[in-house]
């Protein structure tokens, strides 16, 4: 994937910028990097840590940590105002659908 290797080849110049870094992260997940892409959303926290946290979830479901996957949801979602009321909402939808 593109964004991948470009964010490759960015970072051996220096630190993305949170917005690239979340882009590389997500990119990475994508192509199945887990652990590659844990070292990314992990470098996006540092800067923004809601952001970085959703990511940081993400990979620890991916990889069947489930405990730290909840904590990290947990602490996404308190940290993000707008965004937590909105995922709760669907995560009771998919609980609740027939």
């Amino acid at each position: 994937m593109e964004a991948a290797a470009e964010g490759e080849a960015l970072s051996a110049d220096g630190p993305l910028p949170p917005y690239a870094e979340q882009a590389y992260a997500d990119a990475l997940l994508y192509l199945r990097r887990p652990r590659e892409a844990r070292a990314a959303y992990e470098r996006l926290a540092a800067v923004d840590r809601a952001d970085g946290a959703w990511g940081l979830a993400s990979v620890a479901y991916l990889l069947g940590e489930f405990a730290p996957a909840l904590a990290l949801l947990e602490e996404a979602v308190a940290s993000d105002e707008a965004i937590g009321p909105l995922f709760l909402r669907v995560q009771l939808a998919f609980v609740t659908r027939d």
